[in-house]
């Protein structure tokens, strides 16, 4: 029998094989959003797309249309928390952020309380 037993080493060689690399239970990760990437926003870059957003909803006659753009305003916030750190706000940018919202303001003010053909101007 130890004959035999010797025959099946030799016959199979008297290295021993690595073991099998270990199953990994990690999900493998997904490639990096560009976003997040993507340097944070400043004040001024905030103000500018906020200045785009008012001029277009200041444009708007009924509460459609303020809803779509509020909608959008609410979408683009998202994806700037989503892929934006830490904003550094310098005193001016805020006080600008308070113009731009007081106009924002007003203007879907008047288009909910006179709605369309009221004749007053936002």
């Amino acid at each position: 029998m130890r004959a035999a037993l010797l025959a099946v080493v030799a016959a199979c060689g008297s290295t021993t094989q690595a073991p099998p690399p270990p199953i990994s239970n990690v999900a493998a990760k997904s490639p990096v959003d560009v976003a997040v990437d993507a340097a944070p926003m400043g004040g001024a870059e905030i103000n500018a797309k906020m200045t785009q957003f008012t001029d277009e909803i200041c444009k708007c006659t009924d509460r459609a249309c303020t809803d779509r753009v509020t909608e959008e305003i609410t979408q683009w916030e998202q994806e700037k928390d989503d892929s934006a750190g830490e904003v550094k706000l310098t005193v001016g940018d805020i006080k600008q952020m308070l113009v731009i919202n007081e106009r924002l303001t007003k203007c879907v003010t008047a288009v909910m309380m006179y709605g369309p053909g009221s004749g007053s101007a936002p």
